[in-house]
Parts: structure tokens; sequence; C-alpha cells
């Protein structure tokens, strides 16, 4: 039996209470808000302005716009799931270039993020990589799939 693995974070970065929001299900308002180094209220307010409802987790129409807006681009969108062609049908609408990759786990996918500022998507959670490091409140497992990944964009 193999043993499951996790990726654990350096730092547990912004969090919702910290700043006097009550929130929850803001992974990826939290994974804004460290791979963009702003802070909570700015990514909470970002997120609030692209359609995302407090105590509510977003999707792809909600976060992908609001990442963009912020800075990111999108790198890519991963797998083969009914869920995967949604992500891409749903940026293709927004006016984004964009097809489906094989899919990739957050294990393999962490080799190739050791330079920059990322959000990763996997699924049903959100994380930020900066410099190859997670900035999460809670460990992940290697094993999960990425669903999608942005980049922030170099000046």
């Amino acid at each position: 039996m193999r043993t499951k693995t996790f990726i654990r974070p350096v730092a547990v970065g912004a969090l919702a209470h910290e700043n006097g929001i009550c929130d929850a299900k803001d992974c990826t308002v939290r994974s804004l808000a460290n791979a963009a180094s702003i802070p909570y209220t700015v990514a909470h307010a970002a997120m609030k302005d692209a359609g995302r409802r407090e105590m509510r987790g977003a999707d792809i129409s909600v976060y992908g716009p609001a990442y963009m807006k912020m800075g990111f681009e999108l790198v890519g969108l991963y797998g083969t799931t009914d869920s995967a062609v949604y992500n891409c049908y749903t940026m293709r609408r927004k006016g984004v270039d964009v097809s489906l990759s094989k899919g990739i786990t957050l294990g393999r996918m962490m080799e190739k993020l050791q330079r920059g500022r990322y959000i990763v998507i996997v699924r049903g959670h959100a994380l930020a990589v900066v410099n190859g490091k997670v900035i999460d409140n809670h460990a992940v497992s290697s094993a999960k799939s990425v669903v999608a990944l942005f980049k922030m964009k170099e000046d």
C-alpha cells in the first residue's frame, strides 16, 4: 500500500478573521492575496466584484476573470473530465484562447513552479505557490489533480 504524501505550506498567509472579515470557503481569495502579495481585504474586494459571494466557494467563471484582472495569466487548464471541459468552455466564452492539457498531479506540477508567483487550482481548493513554496492554511495531498494554473505576469 502506498503512503499518501502531502505538500506542507511554508506559511499560512492571509486569513479572513485576521482582517475583520467573517468568511469561509475563501481559498480563492486567500490564494490571490498570498500569490499577489496583497492585503486580504483587497483580494476579497476583487473577488466580490467578480461575483463571489461570502461563505461560498467560486468556480472558474468568477475566479478566472478576477485573477486576470489582478495581473495573472491563465497558463493552462488540465484534465479530461466534464468539469475540465466546462472550465475550458467558460474561459473561451470570456475571450481567453485556451485548450485542455493532459491531467497532472499537484506533486508533479510543483516541480515546474520553482520561480514565479502562481495560483494553483486543484480539485476543490486553490493555493498560492511563490518560488516553489506553498502558502496555504493546510497541507494538500500531492496526488490532487490540478485543474488550472495562473501565473502572475512579470513587469
